[in-house]
């Protein structure tokens, strides 16, 4: 490497002297005499296509083929110089590319031992789980006869009446269902040990800041406690609350999906009205009832990403129109009137909610003049926080670190200055995931059982759709006899209060097969047709508009959709 940088430098030196040499002296010969007109005689030099050369003139011969051979060679030595520094350049790039190869492999031998000693302590532990069971089991030896002991044939079918006193197992471990789950003694260890319990939870926080790990490890501690759950996500992913369905409050699913916007937003909209008759049953009951007539057994409310309610519920937006009896809707007006009943009437019912969101503004919430409820309505706020991080979804990591306000609580820091917030560690998705695999993965749970109340069935808003709904229920328990009967509903208990102002609805006559849209298309025929027109780039609001002959959101598209949802498509 170095001796072709010193060649390539001295072939620089010889061409730079060529090239000097080849712009020194005349190329053509030259005559040189001395003129008597001037005492002493001066010299001079003309060239020799001069036309009046004294006889007496010297000539000086020309240096042409000196400069001509001086500037090839001068060229051909600047050539090889180059050719020479790129060799040798090359020669210096290849260590380099060398270097970063071995300094890759070594990263690579690094990450393979870290992966190694990690797989060597979980198999340490693995080893002392097991010699810390043989240990108890050595201590009590008579733990292994009982746990292998083979029931006498007779016990075993039932035939011996006689009941026999189990043996007293002295030095027995605690049972597990007395222990506290080592995820929620975590939650318990840590600072969110404040506001664990409390009525009303903010997390705030922005992308990647953790605030659903949070709120899935609250709803873990929460199941714990015995509540029952209400969750409206609209970012719910496919897998996520895998096992937790056994849990959720009587009657209710996850509200915020489905496909489409459109979809989504209804799922919203009926979710959002679920939590509202919630809460407004078990206020009646609170106001007009004795304590002794009710169960309101704890039920926390899980309201997932607030700042989206807004946006998703604008699609319902239209104006007003008084001739029609139509009062319109207004997604930022409807969500206002939400969260006023919801502050302020939770707690009567004794239920909880939890609620997630990237910032606690109105903004964010959708909301007009709510700051000081809000504030004053009891809500303790966590707030987390996260940095950029590409190894993670979406490019952003948890940095473990919230900030925790409680209404009416006053901080100071070391130096005894008053400060807003109290600054807290928050476990994180890894600090579960030494225990837990997948925070939002409820299946290890065990299911417990329904209480005896249980949220009510949304009640349809006019008699018409009560009639459906004992249709429905005729047909479903009718489902096996293909014949066709006739029934009279006027003694049914389903059957709505004024059916009297609707005599045609005192007798019908019910069908194996179903129809629906008012011109009594059958399902098959429907569902051919509604298949027809989605190929043909129809979206679902068009389609139910076309075949049920209504619009959107206006009198009719309740009970429209609903026939639409029940094909099932």
């Amino acid at each position: 490497m170095k001796g072709s940088l010193s060649i390539s430098s001295g072939l620089l030196i010889g061409s730079a002297a060529l090239a000097f040499t080849s712009i020194i002296g005349a190329f053509e010969p030259q005559y040189e005499y001395c003129t008597l007109a001037t005492k002493p005689c001066t010299l001079i030099t003309v060239p020799s296509w001069y036309a009046n050369i004294p006889k007496n003139a010297k000539m000086i011969p020309g240096s042409g083929l000196t400069r001509t051979i001086a500037s090839i060679l001068g060229a051909g030595l600047c050539g090889c110089a180059v050719l020479v520094s790129g060799r040798g350049l090359k020669e210096i790039q290849v260590p380099q590319l060398e270097q970063a190869r071995d300094k890759l492999a070594e990263e690579e031998e690094l990450e393979k031992m870290a992966i190694a000693s990690k797989m060597r302590v979980e198999d340490f532990r693995r080893e002392l789980t097991d010699g810390y069971a043989y240990l108890h089991l050595e201590r009590n030896p008579h733990l292994v006869d009982e746990l292998t002991k083979v029931p006498e044939l007779e016990s075993a079918l039932g035939q011996n009446d006689t009941k026999e006193e189990l043996p007293v197992i002295e030095a027995a471990p605690e049972p597990v269902e007395t222990q506290i789950p080592q995820a929620i003694q975590m939650i318990l260890d840590s600072d969110l040990k404040q506001i664990v319990d409390a009525g009303i939870i903010s997390l705030v926080g922005s992308q990647g800041s953790g605030k659903t790990t949070t709120g899935c490890m609250m709803l873990r501690y929460r199941i714990y406690k015995g509540h029952k759950l209400l969750i409206v996500n609209p970012h719910k992913r496919k897998s996520m609350y895998k096992g937790i369905e056994p849990h959720l409050l009587h009657g209710t699913t996850f509200y915020g999906v489905g496909v489409g916007d459109e979809a989504r937003a209804s799922s919203l909209m009926t979710g959002l009205e679920t939590v509202l008759r919630l809460i407004e049953k078990r206020y009646d009951e609170y106001q007009n009832l004795e304590e002794s007539q009710y169960d309101h057994f704890p039920v926390t409310i899980l309201l997932e990403e607030c700042a989206e309610y807004d946006g998703l519920l604008s699609v319902f937006n239209r104006p007003a129109n008084l001739k029609e009896g139509d009062p319109g809707f207004n997604a930022k007006k409807w969500l206002t009137a939400f969260w006023k009943k919801v502050f302020v009437a939770t707690r009567k019912g004794n239920c909880y909610l939890i609620r997630t969101l990237q910032s606690d503004t109105n903004t964010m919430n959708g909301t007009e003049g709510l700051a000081e409820l809000i504030k004053s309505s009891g809500a303790c706020t966590l707030t987390q926080f996260s940095v950029p991080d590409g190894e993670c979804i979406g490019g952003w990591r948890s940095t473990g670190e919230g900030e925790i306000k409680i209404p009416n609580q006053k901080y100071t820091d070391q130096s005894g200055n008053p400060v807003d917030a109290l600054v807290v560690k928050v476990p994180t998705y890894w600090d579960y995931k030494q225990i837990i695999a997948d925070v939002t993965d409820f299946s290890d749970l065990v299911p417990v059982g329904e209480p005896s109340e249980s949220l009510p069935e949304s009640q349809p808003e006019n008699p018409e759709d009560l009639w459906e709904m004992a249709i429905e229920h005729l047909k479903r328990s009718m489902s096996l006899d293909t014949n066709t009967k006739s029934m009279n509903l006027g003694a049914e208990k389903e059957s709505p209060s004024d059916t009297g102002n609707h005599p045609e609805m005192k007798e019908t006559t019910i069908f194996s097969e179903q129809f629906y849209t008012p011109n009594k298309i059958p399902k098959d025929k429907l569902i051919l047709k509604i298949r027809e027109m989605v190929t043909q780039g129809d979206s679902q609001t068009k389609i139910i508009e076309i075949l049920w002959g209504v619009s959107k959101n206006r009198s009719g598209w309740k009970q429209a959709y609903k026939e639409f949802k029940e094909l099932n498509l």
